[in-house]
């Protein structure tokens, strides 16, 4: 297991595996040489437009049957302390408020991705891509989050990459 990011601060805080500092746009690493790469809330980080260079290079580092697996915001998703309200909105108004990690005014800005938006974009990459939606603690017992799966915040995309036994 290796883990990748571009800030040294965030590969400082993390222990017990291999660092490498790097981006999701160019990673160092030999072809072929991971079963499987796993990314928790990066995609959100990138410019929408470098989607695809991140998914070239994830195919590359992957061996043939090998598994990516994205865990994301969901745009669709409602706030599980205002369930009456988009969590992109909320982010939106915080964004202006200067109460997120983003200002409205940052060259820099987080993309949430609609689940079927970002299926189609890794079906350009991958086979086998999945949706599954994943329900948080603040979510669960709640209405809508309990019986609309598609109202949660955390969204889980896997793809297995082509070749390889299946």
């Amino acid at each position: 297991m290796v883990g990748v990011d571009l800030s040294a601060a965030m590969l400082g805080e993390a222990t017990g595996i291999d660092r490498v500092r790097a981006t999701a746009r160019r990673l160092p690493f030999c072809p072929a040489s991971f079963d499987a790469v796993m990314a928790v809330e990066v995609l959100e980080h990138l410019a929408p437009r470098s989607l695809d260079q991140v998914c070239r290079e994830v195919r590359g580092v992957l061996r043939p049957g090998g598994t990516l697996v994205i865990v994301d915001k969901n745009a669709c998703s409602w706030n599980a302390h205002r369930p009456w309200m988009p969590s992109v909105a909320l982010k939106w108004i915080d964004e202006r408020r200067g109460r997120w990690m983003y200002s409205h005014r940052d060259s820099a800005r987080e993309h949430w991705f609609r689940a079927g938006e970002l299926r189609r974009r890794l079906r350009r990459w991958f086979c086998d891509v999945r949706v599954e939606f994943l329900l948080s603690r603040a979510e669960r017992g709640r209405f809508p989050f309990e019986h609309v799966p598609g109202s949660r915040l955390f969204a889980l995309w896997a793809a297995r990459a082509p070749g390889g036994n299946v």
